[in-house]
């Protein structure tokens, strides 16, 4: 038996359209660098929110490093721990502080950084993708 899917899930449209399902209007954006420079969540969520108005914010130039540096290699060469999430935290605490309203975990590598978290604000753009495929099945 199979059953046949038509279409195509795209992970950060699925993201950007659960933000716009919550009323989110300030976003906070984990990336990479590559992610960031292609803008790829800010044409999806112009896409999504059609007019509607949002607000991103990211992490600065240091904790851009910090979170590439000490959290993607980490998980690129399979050694992601407490101290990961830990390194993570201050740039969390200083975008909510900023008024993010959730903070998107916008790259495949960043969710496993958070992985012990369940944070409300937090969405994982691949649990969304998971989800959606899930129900779609």
């Amino acid at each position: 038996y199979q059953r046949r899917v038509h279409g195509v899930l795209h992970m950060i449209d699925l993201a950007s359209q659960k933000m716009k399902d919550d009323g989110v209007k300030k976003i906070g954006l984990l990336a990479t660098h590559g992610t960031r420079e292609q803008r790829l969540y800010e044409k999806s969520v112009e896409k999504v929110y059609a007019g509607q108005p949002y607000e991103f914010l990211y992490p600065t130039d240091e904790e851009q490093g910090v979170l590439y540096d000490q959290g993607i290699m980490a998980v690129k060469h399979g050694v992601p721990g407490r101290d990961t999430y830990a390194a993570q935290e201050p740039c969390v605490q200083r975008l909510l502080a900023e008024g993010a309203e959730r903070i998107v975990l916008g790259c495949t590598e960043i969710p496993i950084i958070f992985e012990d978290r369940s944070d409300p604000y937090l969405i994982d753009a691949m649990d969304q993708l998971a989800k959606v495929a899930i129900q779609k099945c």
